[in-house]
């Protein structure tokens, strides 16, 4: 953006003008966005410290600071001045988000206006960062948070008292999810994180600004308390819905905020619709809808952003599959344009793998046994930068290309060959630009075990090339736990599901 066009309000260059007085701020860079962890006591003033050059005497000048969320209008700009110091003493307590920090000084004596403009992007310790699904020594479900600079662990013991009883199921993000907030009794818009248990009817949602419970099974349904056969597995957005998937079926609400509304709903779920779904979900483009495994009929079903009809995906292929097959992993590739599904038939164990779109399954292959992928139980999908399926097996991870169907070791860079291997994902946030790319990152996260405790590493942008890492990983943290699950979230407010749909699958939804 840019701010009523940052030039002066008087400027005069002619040669009648003569030499005209000027002002100069440097010191502030718009590209360059400054991170703040709010409620932790930093001062604006220690980090952004403008330097002015003027041919004005200084008491002639007067100084004003504004701060505001990015998606206020620009015109209103002077409606949110926080200082007329020219030194800013601002301490940051805000709610997360991507803010813009104008600082204006102005003459006096004839109106000469100069502005300078920074973006502030602001977080809490929870609402940005790795959020770890583990399993407790106990058999609980716990979470740890790596925010990029504190490792937080027990989040849930330490946000509710106690651990969610039961191993972990899955760990859903939502953006934008419509609740009742309950410090203020009124419906509010918050991103959530979404965790449930392989214990019927064993979930909690959070917020993720503070880790404020939000939902639990007696207020997530609208019609009915949740019922102790209830599995939740998997909340996503789409452009108009908030969609919910478990074993008994499809749920939406209508979202406010997708919708344009200023008013948001209570973010409570209507009835199912279809047999039964998994936590194997994938979104297939914003024109069409999700589609997913579902554990009831054993087959790939798809639904459109309405939610109106549960349908099985058609396969014309040649190659005829079992219809008693059950989901091992999933994910979405963006080199191939598809989905893909991982499926075992238990009598045999026998393997197939789907390549699938919404509107159709282009591929299915029955794996030959021999390959690491048709024995491996850690499984985990690379998303944008190869057309990888990453897989352990003999604590080696090996990756599977979809494009070719071979196979070859990964060399874990920094990984001692003693440690045990454990875990494997592919996490990243891929925003458009309408949304911001702020955020953005890509990063293969491989993890180890050792006895109960737990290592993972992240390989980033700069030690990844294709999909293969190159160095040694740029962050490690270790825990207490095995870990089944990490899912990222970016500290973003208001995040329309329209414009999070739009375009390329903004981040992975399930694995």
């Amino acid at each position: 953006m840019s701010l009523i066009g940052w030039s002066s309000c008087i400027e005069d260059d002619s040669s009648l003008g003569g030499d005209l007085d000027t002002i100069t701020i440097t010191g502030m860079d718009e590209e360059d966005a400054i991170s703040v962890v709010s409620y932790t006591g930093v001062n604006l003033g220690d980090l952004v410290k403008p330097e002015i050059t003027s041919t004005y005497p200084e008491e002639q000048l007067t100084y004003a600071w504004y701060l505001f969320d990015q998606n206020a209008s620009e015109d209103t700009y002077q409606n949110y001045q926080i200082s007329s110091e020219r030194v800013l003493d601002y301490e940051v307590n805000l709610k997360s988000g991507t803010y813009a920090l104008v600082f204006e000084v102005t003459s006096q004596t004839d109106g000469y206006v100069e502005l300078a403009r920074t973006s502030v992007q602001t977080s809490t310790p929870y609402s940005r960062g790795f959020y770890i699904l583990k399993e407790t020594t106990g058999g609980d479900t716990e979470l740890d948070i790596y925010n990029g600079t504190d490792f937080l662990t027990d989040r849930i013991a330490f946000s509710t008292g106690s651990s969610l009883s039961g191993k972990p199921y899955n760990i859903s993000v939502l953006y934008s999810g419509e609740y009742i907030n309950p410090d203020e009794n009124k419906t509010d818009v918050a991103n959530m994180v979404h965790v449930s248990t392989e214990d019927g009817n064993r979930y909690i949602g959070f917020r993720t600004e503070d880790l404020t419970k939000a939902f639990e099974g007696a207020s997530l349904f609208y019609s009915e308390e949740m019922g102790t056969d209830e599995y939740p597995a998997v909340f996503a957005n789409s452009i108009f819905n908030n969609f919910y998937f478990s074993n008994t079926g499809v749920r939406v609400y209508q979202c406010g905020v997708s919708m344009g509304s200023s008013s948001p709903t209570t973010g409570r779920m209507g009835y199912a619709v279809g047999n039964g779904a998994s936590r194997f979900v994938q979104i297939s483009s914003y024109t069409d809808g999700f589609i997913y495994w579902s554990n009831a009929d054993h087959e790939i079903q798809n639904v459109d952003y309405n939610a109106i009809a549960c349908n099985p995906v058609p396969y014309e292929g040649a190659t005829a599959y079992p219809n008693d097959l059950e989901c091992l992993a999933s994910g979405y590739n963006t080199i191939i344009s598809s989905a893909w599904f991982l499926c075992e038939q238990p009598s045999t164990g026998d393997r197939y793998l789907f390549l699938a779109t919404y509107r159709s399954i282009s591929k299915v292959i029955k794996l030959d046994p021999s390959l690491h992928l048709a024995q491996a139980e850690k499984i985990g999908g690379n998303g944008r930068t190869a057309s990888y399926i990453y897989c352990i097996d003999d604590n080696k991870l090996y990756a599977y290309s979809l494009s070719t169907g071979g196979e070859q070791v990964v060399t874990l860079h920094g990984i001692p060959v003693s440690e045990t291997l454990d875990f494997v994902t592919n996490q990243y946030l891929n925003f458009s630009s309408m949304l911001g790319t702020a955020y953005n990152f890509d990063n293969l996260i491989v993890g180890t075990r050792s006895g109960n405790s737990y290592k993972l590493y992240f390989y980033g942008e700069e030690q990844m090339n294709g999909g293969m890492p190159i160095a040694e990983a740029e962050n490690v943290v270790e825990g207490e736990g095995r870990v089944h699950a990490v899912r990222y979230v970016a500290p973003m407010n208001n995040v329309s599901g329209m414009y999070l749909s739009f375009g390329n699958v903004p981040f992975p939804i399930s694995d």
